[in-house]
């Protein structure tokens, strides 16, 4: 178990176990679940893409950047989604009743998101209706797990859709938040807890997002500069004349004639 986790909680602490469970799942991996995500649509979708994959999209990846229960992300309705600039926010409606807010830090997910809600035109109500019933209730959870599963057989990739869970909360802990901070944005901190770190969370989950996005950065400029570097080497360099040699060409004829 990680050491971290074991000497904040306890190896026996059932949060601990959860935890280390995440941790060591190996399958829902960042790469594979943005494999799958792609295979539904990008994320700069062409406008012919049909309204139901691009709902599938969005409820898939609010489900993986926000952490939430896919039955979460079925039941929201577009009143919990407040996107102000530079403090988008998302209210989730968890077990018991409990409320919580989730920051919406990821720029490119919050362009998609918000190029969904002016596709279905709706300013409330179920934000991810169901095809059948596009203009009533929201997608079921039965409904939306099923497609997910379709779209993971067509990518090739298995991934149940309780690890997109799983692999966001890896993601946190492996750029360094803090466990109290990712079980605050989980939903399973105490609602004393909740109230306690939702301000310092937001803080430590944006310079989390910095840290990414730099690291992610980084491979790119050492690539372009090893292209760079390449393009230099190939190309031969002609050595120029030594001090006092005559150069060939127009100037050597020249002084043949002169001579002549």
């Amino acid at each position: 178990m990680n050491l971290v986790i074991a000497e904040q909680f306890g190896r026996d602490h059932p949060f601990a176990r959860h935890l280390h469970g995440f941790l060591t799942d190996q399958k829902a991996v960042a790469a594979d679940v943005t494999r799958v995500l792609n295979s539904i649509c990008s994320r700069r979708p062409r406008k012919d893409v049909p309204l139901d994959r691009l709902r599938d999209r969005v409820l898939f990846e609010t489900i993986y950047m926000c952490g939430s229960r896919a039955a979460e992300a079925c039941g929201l309705d577009i009143e919990d989604f407040d996107l102000r600039q530079d403090d988008e926010h998302l209210r989730i409606h968890g077990k018991g009743g409990t409320v919580r807010t989730v920051l919406l830090d990821d720029r490119g997910y919050v362009a998609l998101l918000k190029l969904y809600l002016a596709r279905i035109g709706y300013h409330f109500g179920p934000a991810f209706r169901a095809s059948i019933n596009g203009t009533g209730g929201p997608l079921s959870y039965d409904a939306a797990h099923h497609r997910w599963e379709n779209y993971c057989e067509a990518a090739g990739v298995e991934i149940d859709i309780h690890q997109l869970r799983h692999a966001h909360a890896t993601e946190l802990i492996n750029v360094g938040v803090s466990i109290e901070v990712v079980r605050c944005r989980l939903g399973r901190a105490s609602t004393e807890t909740t109230q306690l770190y939702t301000l310092l969370a937001d803080a430590e989950i944006r310079a989390a997002r910095r840290r990414c996005d730099r690291r992610r950065a980084i491979p790119t400029q050492d690539q372009s500069q090893r292209q760079r570097l390449s393009a230099g080497s190939s190309t031969p360099k002609v050595p120029g004349p030594r001090s006092g040699q005559v150069r060939s060409g127009v100037g050597q004829d020249t002084t043949e004639t002169g001579n002549q």
